[in-house]
């Protein structure tokens, strides 16, 4: 997996080149993005996945559904999951068999956040949300990540790490 410190990239990077050389030399595209738990990073993260899409020939409508879905799993891993300063990862996967993409983004925080959860509460919160709210619910403008995966990717996972704390990753397989 390509592993990538964004905090560490100069103002001069040029993303597009990485990325065009990255799809030319690999079937699949495995990349990992760290970056310190910080909005600033936002718009880097917003951007290189939107890059890396758009170069994958990723419908458009499709892209900007990642990026919103991504930008609400690295703002949620900044605001509760990790403590200002703590390295967060973002690793975007994409795999492409026959005529389907199967495009999976992971953001893994650190647990040092004060609201941070675990894969278990996490699945709970997510029951709940689901069972009693999200059924009444009808109006499409909310930005909430479990009102965002249920209308618009496949799926969503809630997983522990060993080293870190806690992994939400979502996918959306694409027929192209």
């Amino acid at each position: 997996m390509e592993k990538l410190f964004i905090d560490d990239l100069s103002w001069n990077f040029d993303k597009s080149t990485y990325i065009n050389e990255m799809i030319e030399t690999h079937n699949e595209i495995l990349l990992e993005l760290h970056y310190l738990s910080d909005f600033k990073n936002a718009k880097i993260l917003r951007d290189f996945l939107e890059e890396l899409l758009v170069q994958m020939k990723i419908p458009a409508q499709t892209v900007s559904r990642f990026i919103l879905a991504g930008d609400e799993l690295n703002n949620n891993a900044i605001e509760y999951g990790s403590a200002a300063g703590e390295l967060n990862k973002m690793r975007v996967i994409v795999k492409k068999v026959e005529k389907t993409y199967s495009i999976q983004l992971e953001v893994e925080d650190t647990g040092t956040g004060e609201k941070s959860k675990t894969a278990d509460e996490m699945r709970q919160k997510q029951k709940d949300v689901l069972e009693k709210w999200f059924r009444n619910h009808s109006s499409i403008r909310g930005r909430w990540l479990f009102m965002i995966i249920v209308k618009i990717m496949d799926e969503l996972y809630f997983e522990n790490s060993q080293k870190w704390w806690l992994i939400v990753w979502i996918k959306k397989d694409l027929l192209v």
